[in-house]
């Protein structure tokens, strides 16, 4: 049995999310994949194929970026966090699941999502 070593325990969600190469805006990479859980300290994300040509995750790994834009919105409040991969699971053939860790630019950055994460749940 695996024990729990999260920092911050993760909640069960169902989000669309954009996702996109760090240092391009968001809005210039139409990738869609869906957030099904998230904490204080990242996210996990699942998506098909074509996704994993988009974020060029499959391309050799001296040739593929580990950091990534991320943008979502809860309950009406939208926000895009950069986030570095920390694994990558093929959970079927064109299906696959990628942890994220976030990576924040301020304490004020923190506080927003946190707030965010909270009037959710």
């Amino acid at each position: 049995m695996f024990a729990e070593n999260r920092v911050h325990p993760r909640v069960s969600i169902d989000l669309t999310a954009q996702i996109g190469m760090y240092g391009v805006p968001l809005e210039e990479q139409p990738a869609l994949a869906k957030i099904t859980n998230i904490s204080l300290g990242g996210i996990t994300v699942q998506g098909e194929q074509a996704l994993v040509r988009s974020l060029r995750l499959d391309r050799p790994e001296s040739q593929r970026s580990s950091e990534f834009m991320v943008g979502f919105c809860l309950d009406g409040e939208c926000i895009e966090c950069h986030c570095r991969l920390v694994h990558v699971r093929r959970l079927a053939q064109h299906q696959y699941e990628w942890g994220m860790r976030f990576i924040y630019s301020s304490a004020a950055q923190k506080l927003q999502l946190a707030a965010l994460i909270d009037s959710y749940f």
